[in-house]
């Protein structure tokens, strides 16, 4: 199982739109270390990585490395939905390809 919590959605919002900008799809892989992305631009001429470290996260629980596609013209829209100060949660149950964002006020 995978799941993370941000007291302030804001960061969250400020990096997934930061990749926006870049690339339109890529992979979250999670570990427990934090979540990364590795991909390349939509041009497929520079290299995309990013980072957010177990420790920036109030909460976070990973028990197996796994990986989820993401689409982040999809994901930047849904987190347009929450306030900045709103928190934010991701969870991934074990064996399921699918990510729950919840957000709460």
């Amino acid at each position: 199982m995978f799941e993370c919590k941000l007291e302030q959605a804001v960061l969250f919002k400020k990096v997934v739109a930061a990749v926006l900008d870049i690339v339109k799809e890529g992979n979250f892989d999670l570990s427990d270390e934090g979540i990364r992305v590795q991909t390349m631009d939509t041009t497929h001429v520079a290299p995309v990585q990013m980072e957010l470290k177990e420790s920036a996260f109030d909460e976070f629980r990973c028990d197996r490395e796994s990986c989820v596609g993401i689409n982040f013209e999809a994901l930047t829209k849904l987190l347009k939905l929450c306030r900045d100060d709103d928190s934010l949660s991701l969870k991934k149950e074990e064996d399921c390809d699918t990510v729950t964002i919840t957000s709460a006020g």
